[in-house]
């Protein structure tokens, strides 16, 4: 006789369904961060006048230099794109 939880569901099943789950999340995971970084490259490719290429190695040597509040100086001037009027506005 299979063994059984509370719900009168094997342990089997309970073990698929936790399978399931898990592979679930993880797709769930995987379209977030490739919808997250997708939106990020666009960002930094369309909005601004010109492409924005950051240098990390001067990056560092503002931030060292003047303080880390000097980075955003590193980014073109840019209007932000209203998606959403008074909701929801994409800027670097």
């Amino acid at each position: 006789m299979p063994e059984t939880t509370g719900t009168n569901a094997t342990v089997s099943d309970r073990a698929g369904r936790a399978v399931r789950s898990w592979l679930v999340l993880l797709a769930v995971v995987a379209l977030g961060l490739a919808a997250d970084l997708g939106s990020k490259w666009w960002a930094f490719a369309s909005i601004a006048d010109r492409p924005v290429v950051v240098d990390r190695d001067r990056v560092l040597e503002i931030a060292q230099l003047q303080g880390p509040e000097f980075i955003g100086h590193l980014l073109p001037e840019h209007r932000p794109v209203v998606v959403v009027p008074h909701l929801l506005e994409l800027s670097l």
